[in-house]
């Protein structure tokens, strides 16, 4: 081999020797592994803020009066119909929008 090669291996090698071994900062195992366990803790909507009191207070508030809304409506709507009588086949066309006419 060329000598000038030799002395480029031989200081690349020399190089290596003063090396010495990579050191953590003080208390890294212990931080790294709080942040991992909190990391494991976490669920999947915490993010959203869905565990928190007020939210499913306001949520389910508001499903109460959704729900509630909707069922005075569909009584209201019953003792509507009920109280019409019998429908008749006439109505029941004219709200199915069937006519004698046939379009081809």
């Amino acid at each position: 081999m060329e000598p000038s090669l030799e002395n480029k291996i031989d200081s690349a090698l020399k190089s290596l020797d003063d090396l010495q071994r990579a050191s953590a900062p003080n208390f890294f195992y212990t931080r790294l592994q709080a942040r991992l366990d909190k990391k494991q803790n976490e669920t999947a909507f915490d993010f959203l803020g869905f565990v928190k009191p007020a939210f499913l207070i306001v949520t389910l508030s508001l499903f109460l009066l959704m729900n509630s809304f909707m069922i005075t409506k569909l009584y209201k709507q019953k003792t509507v119909a009920t109280s019409s009588g019998k429908p008749s086949l006439q109505s029941f066309a004219s709200e199915y929008d069937l006519n004698n006419s046939i379009n081809y």
